[in-house]
């Protein structure tokens, strides 16, 4: 996958995961909550671990979890294949690194957010999350990244 390919991946997943968890986020109920929250525990045991496979797992069930309270079927099935197409990208290097712990905390940042009501700390959480796809996950080498304002 070219850095363009992430450049269009990351673009699109802001334009549905956005508002696809804000609107999931103001459906969640208290067990929901607790749902993802054993989720966010296992995102952040994996990582812990150095554990790519688990961490992918975990991290893919959280935000599928997630969106599916939305209601639209469509928009989770759509966010799952462009997860797939960029689940690995990256995550070796930064497993290695130990920077992993970052992004897995992330998830209960997330969680306190919905649970506060807090839509626009969602929002910027998510948005800062999944910035990880263009900046942490990157091609360091390259310049390219999301912070050029796409």
């Amino acid at each position: 996958m070219s850095e363009h390919d992430l450049d269009e991946v990351y673009t699109m997943r802001l334009l549905l995961e956005v508002p696809g968890t804000l609107q999931a986020g103001a459906a969640a109920g208290p067990d929901e909550i607790a749902q993802l929250t054993s989720i966010a525990d296992d995102i952040e045991r994996t990582a812990e671990d150095g554990d790519i496979v688990g961490f992918l797992d975990a991290d893919r069930r959280f935000h599928l979890t997630l969106l599916q309270l939305c209601g639209n079927t469509r928009l989770v099935d759509t966010v799952a294949s462009l997860r797939d197409q960029t689940r690995l990208y990256g995550l070796e290097r930064l497993a290695k690194q130990g920077s992993l712990m970052g992004s897995a905390r992330e998830h209960h940042d997330m969680l306190a957010a919905i649970a506060a009501k807090d839509f626009e700390g969602l929002e910027s959480l998510i948005r800062s999350h999944l910035q990880h796809v263009r900046s942490d996950w990157a091609d360091p080498a390259d310049g390219i990244h999301a912070n050029k304002g796409t």
